[in-house]
């Protein structure tokens, strides 16, 4: 999904933790800038079985300088949607981008 401002775009990847019927899921969110970079990319490991997969984190959010993703139940972070704070990743590509030539 891309943001109002068109800075943003968020994806969301589920997986399968175990070929067992009724396992739990992985979700890797990935948040990528204006110009393809990853800017955010971390992996999840929320309290649902496989059979609700397509539901978990199935809503992503733009409030403000947030990005809100849900819904369900994080294992630390409590109840709810799981928060992105923008402010916090602009400029976070460009220190790891290699000098130039």
């Amino acid at each position: 999904m891309i943001s109002p401002d068109g800075f943003w775009t968020v994806n969301v990847y589920r997986k399968n933790r175990s070929l067992y019927p009724h396992s739990s899921v992985d979700v890797s969110v990935r948040v990528y800038d204006r110009q393809g970079n990853v800017a955010f990319e971390k992996i999840y490991y929320p309290d649902v079985p496989e059979w609700k997969a397509d539901q978990c984190c199935s809503e992503i959010t733009f409030l403000g300088g947030k990005i809100l993703i849900g819904p369900d139940r994080f294992y630390g972070d409590g109840a709810g949607d799981f928060m992105i704070d923008t402010s916090e990743m602009k400029g976070m590509w460009l220190s790891e981008q290699s000098p130039q030539r």
